[in-house]
């Protein structure tokens, strides 16, 4: 079990730098309204209680305390992701849940070489691995998301000064 923890511990800390360096990159994104992305759970996620919606609403829960609007679809999204894992006895029993937490925001990005293809490029990301017994599991996935989401509003104040209430 020892090896168990040092390797979340590892892939928490690997997880949890923020993948594309400076802050720099959201500056001059001037607008307070972003779509919402919650990517599609997996079945193990979902036997560990947790849906699209919810995960959904506390993401635009955080961003409303910023006054920050949430859209259907929009050229700015923040695009969240949960990846669980579940540690069973022999028995099959559920000791727990392992899950890798992580928030993007992402814009729409045009190909130089064609014009025609859009998508939507990852500009900021941040993540954590959590871990927690069945009874604490969902509050450990929720608080570990609304952190996220304030890590990217307080990234995202702080390059673009008085856009955030």
């Amino acid at each position: 079990m020892s090896s168990f923890r040092f390797l979340v511990a590892l892939l928490a800390a690997l997880w949890s730098a923020q993948a594309l360096g400076d802050t720099e990159i959201l500056r001059g994104i001037n607008k307070n309204v972003f779509a919402v992305k919650v990517e599609t759970l997996d079945p193990e996620s979902r036997k560990a209680g947790l849906n699209e919606a919810s995960l959904g609403k506390v993401i635009g829960a955080r961003l409303a305390k910023r006054k920050v609007g949430v859209v259907n679809t929009s050229d700015n999204e923040i695009y969240a992701r949960v990846v669980v894992l579940t540690s069973n006895d022999v028995e099959g029993k559920v000791l727990g849940y392992g899950a890798h937490v992580e928030v993007s925001f992402r814009q729409k990005a045009l190909l130089k070489r064609d014009k025609s293809t859009e998508f939507m490029a990852q500009t900021w990301y941040k993540g954590n691995v959590t871990v927690a017994n069945p009874k604490q599991f969902n509050s450990q996935v929720v608080n570990a998301l609304a952190v996220l989401v304030d890590q990217f509003l307080a990234d995202y104040g702080s390059v673009n000064p008085g856009v955030l209430r």
